[in-house]
């Protein structure tokens, strides 16, 4: 459907037919189908996720980023005080090129153009403050979500395998923007 664009896989997404609407099937693409949210959904370790133009993964931190121990004479290494990093987002380039990399701190971290805690101020598709990491915790175990700051165009997640898609909800894969009308 779209010879044009170099991001689309031969086969790469398949649709079917549900009783609520669609099905949506990631059928092997290298570059995945990406599903915008309503409101917020969960996000894992390994997810990618879409605000802008700017490609974002989820991603568990290493133990290399706590603190070191103290010298044998007892003396911590100086630095300014930090509040623990819980995940770190992962900007993946073109190409699979491994882009910045942002420690995530505190319960929410915004992603916007202009206001927030991660910024990006040349995508003209990214909102002022376009979308939320959020972080909740229960007892000993955690949850994240990605919410959506009622942007512009959209906070999207990659699906793992399929994921059900009702009329009027939008959908990306490659460079395309596609929305489901159920007629």
């Amino acid at each position: 459907l779209f010879p044009e664009d170099p991001f689309l896989s031969p086969m790469h997404v398949r649709l079917q037919r549900t009783p609520k609407g669609m099905a949506i099937f990631d059928a092997g693409s290298t570059n995945g189908v990406y599903l915008r949210i309503r409101g917020s959904a969960p996000v894992y370790p390994g997810d990618q996720f879409m605000i802008g133009h700017q490609l974002l993964r989820l991603e568990n931190i290493d133990t290399q980023v706590q603190e070191r121990p103290p010298a044998i004479d007892g003396t911590r290494v100086f630095g300014t005080p930090l509040q623990p990093a819980w995940g770190c987002v992962r900007q993946v380039g073109r190409g699979g090129i491994v882009g910045d990399k942002y420690y995530l701190r505190g319960s929410q971290v915004v992603f916007g153009r202009e206001g927030g805690d991660l910024l990006f101020p040349n995508d003209p598709f990214v909102s002022r403050e376009h979308a939320r990491l959020r972080l909740e915790l229960h007892g000993q175990t955690m949850a994240v979500f990605l919410e959506d700051l009622e942007s512009a165009n959209g906070s999207y997640i990659r699906i793992r395998g399929s994921a059900e898609m009702v009329h009027m909800d939008t959908f990306r894969i490659g460079d395309q923007i596609l929305r489901l009308r159920l007629d």
